[in-house]
């Protein structure tokens, strides 16, 4: 198939603004279970330390947000 048949179903924007949801949504969602439920502390070390889990997750949660504003 050549470029000239080729279909976009979705633009470049569309696309990285998905992936970024699904991406920071997962992250967001296994840091707060981590602070949910003491149990799964060790989910907070995907994104290092969970001293670090407590500052990054709000942030994320932010750009989450504004990505799917922007979606």
């Amino acid at each position: 198939m050549n470029k000239q048949e080729m279909i976009v179903r979705h633009k470049l924007f569309d696309r990285l603004c998905h992936w970024t949801i699904v991406v920071v949504g997962l992250v967001t969602f296994l840091t707060g279970f981590s602070f949910f439920y003491p149990s799964f502390q060790w989910l907070g070390g995907i994104v290092g330390t969970p001293q670090l889990a407590k500052v990054l997750h709000p942030f994320l949660g932010l750009r989450c947000v504004c990505c799917w504003g922007c979606y």
